[in-house]
């Protein structure tokens, strides 16, 4: 337990990207909150990353269905 202490912390901004992913996808956000979204998108390469591969998930697991 000591061990995830010591690990680093996500930026703010990303730890607020990635709470919302879910939702922006299911279309439950509001104008403020995807415009929000959107704009750390832009600006973090990380976070973009990570969109796209929920994106790439998502859209695989609806076409096996």
């Amino acid at each position: 337990m000591a061990k995830l202490k010591t690990l680093p912390r996500l930026a703010p901004g990303c730890e607020q990207a990635l709470l919302v992913i879910d939702s922006a996808f299911d279309g439950e956000l509001e104008e403020h909150g995807r415009t929000a979204l959107l704009d750390h998108l832009n600006a973090c390469p990380r976070c973009r990353s990570t969109w796209e591969a929920c994106a790439t998930l998502r859209e695989v697991g609806s076409s096996t269905v």
